[in-house]
């Protein structure tokens, strides 16, 4: 078990991003000026610390 645990560690590793990488999003016109200025303040009053 511990094994196949490393194993999947490793697998998921190679998928993350630092977290200093930048972060593109992609959306069309309506979602771009109504969901996402939403959503991005929501995100970034739970999480202060993402600039």
């Amino acid at each position: 078990m511990l094994a196949q645990t490393a194993r999947l560690e490793s697998a998921v590793t190679s998928y993350a991003r630092p977290p200093t990488a930048p972060l593109t999003l992609l959306g069309g016109g309506s979602a771009m000026h109504h969901l996402v200025p939403r959503a991005l303040v929501s995100f970034l009053r739970a999480h202060p610390d993402v600039v």
